[in-house]
């Protein structure tokens, strides 16, 4: 009987940690903070300086109808400028793997982003997709 109350217990706070559904994403986040773990290549980390200004500027405005805003500012990084998508967006979330797909609005099967969404120690950051890097975000 201890180990089945123990157990439930456990199930019960590891539950509530996880976000069931998308309604905590509502609303504008800012990146303040873009990071690579230690372990990461030479090579992710040198993409990640290229980037990182842009990213601290980068701003998501999910809405509660599955639209939205990803603004990525591109100044300085040298990409093709006609391959850069529109601000306006689509978004789903799955609580299941606890991310955020982002599409552009206008082209719904165009991915943009898949951002893994994780909250520790009250901090929220989204993962870019398969890579490594790890955006430290803030609601304002």
């Amino acid at each position: 009987m201890k180990y089945l109350i123990t157990f439930a217990l456990l199930t019960l706070c590891l539950s509530s940690k996880a976000q069931k559904d998308a309604s905590f994403l509502i609303g504008s986040w800012k990146v303040i903070d873009a990071y690579v773990p230690e372990s990461t290549n030479a090579r992710q980390k040198q993409a990640l300086n290229i980037v990182r200004a842009n990213l601290l500027k980068t701003l998501f405005k999910f809405d509660n109808d599955g639209n939205g805003k990803f603004k990525f500012p591109m100044t300085n990084v040298p990409i093709d400028k006609t391959i850069i998508p529109s601000e306006d967006i689509s978004w789903t979330y799955s609580a299941a793997k606890q991310y955020v797909e982002i599409t552009e609005r206008s082209k719904p099967k165009e991915l943009i982003a898949q951002l893994h969404v994780k909250v520790e120690n009250g901090n929220t950051y989204f993962i870019i997709g398969e890579t490594s890097v790890k955006l430290k975000v803030v609601k304002y």
